[in-house]
């Protein structure tokens, strides 16, 4: 019931938030939707038809990227910088304690990402989409070959041409809304379990800003290349590559929203390692972060940064 309270008034406050600074909101919302869809044109724009596909392969990849980095962040710079504010103090002296309370905000946060993320990308595809539809047909999946007599032959590409990767479709998002639900949720829980635990360690260790950003960095560059490519990988690098819980979740979230694989994604050896990351991480995480709370507070250097 606690975290329903919390989450309420955390709610509250970002819609009080916004609806003050509105035109900032919509003006930030803007600028990043022009300034995605021009990078990755500019980045692409020499693949041809593929680039529609591609681009928004690592788009996807790198906003999944993007969510974890932020996740990371909330539990590790972001919780030093309420130490050095006062405002943890604040919290934890609150009846909800600290874990509600970082639950709360994370939700929150999240859902305004989803959201947020979910319009740029949008835009994103629409924009590719048209700029791939308007270049000179030249694709690479065929060769037309004229003959004597007018007629046209078409043969298959050579070995070694280059082919997207196996989660890239056309550019097209395809919108499911089951699986990418259940994604999601997944996808949270996993992360948040992860952030817990580095927030555990930051309320100890205190200085340990250099590993979170050098974690957040490493999540966000498996979660641009991630894709079921992993598994033809060495069992030593998808074992290591399992263990970060961006990696599976990237790579099914991939697989709905630009595959259009849909309910098959459940059967997928990927959506087992990241419920397997879901059961692991989030009991590790909470279990971390509250025993670090508790010596924290043993030792009176709770808010001591």
């Amino acid at each position: 019931m606690g975290f329903f309270l919390v989450l309420k008034a955390e709610v509250k406050r970002t819609m009080i938030i916004s609806r003050r600074y509105w035109f900032a909101t919509l003006t930030a919302l803007f600028v990043a939707c022009i300034m995605f869809t021009v990078f990755f044109y500019g980045f692409f724009s020499g693949i041809g038809t593929g680039m529609a596909g591609l681009a928004i392969d690592k788009a996807l990849g790198l906003i999944i990227g993007i969510f974890a980095f932020s996740m990371v962040g909330m539990f590790s710079t972001g919780l030093a910088g309420m130490a050095r504010s006062g405002e943890l103090e604040q919290v934890y002296m609150s009846p909800h304690g600290l874990i509600t309370n970082f639950m709360a905000r994370s939700t929150v946060s999240t859902i305004l990402s989803i959201v947020t993320w979910t319009v740029i990308l949008s835009f994103m595809s629409a924009s590719l989409q048209r700029a791939s539809s308007n270049e000179s047909p030249s694709n690479p999946q065929t060769v037309q070959a004229a003959t004597v007599d007018g007629a046209t032959n078409t043969t298959t590409p050579p070995a070694n041409a280059s082919t997207l990767p196996s989660t890239a479709g056309t550019g097209k998002l395809h919108a499911d809304p089951l699986p990418v639900s259940v994604l999601f949720l997944l996808t949270y829980f996993s992360m948040t379990g992860f952030g817990f635990m580095i927030g555990g360690l930051v309320l100890v260790f205190k200085q340990v800003g250099q590993i979170a950003v050098l974690l957040r960095f490493a999540m966000m560059a498996i979660a641009w290349t991630a894709s079921d490519a992993l598994y033809n990988h060495h069992i030593i690098l998808q074992a290591l590559a399992h263990t970060i819980p961006v990696t599976d979740a990237a790579i099914c979230l991939k697989l709905v929203l630009l595959k259009g694989i849909g309910n098959d994604v459940f059967t997928h050896p990927s959506f087992f390692y990241l419920i397997l990351n879901v059961a692991v991480w989030t009991p590790i995480g909470l279990a971390i972060f509250k025993a670090m709370e508790n010596w924290a507070r043993g030792k009176g250097t709770l808010g001591a940064f």
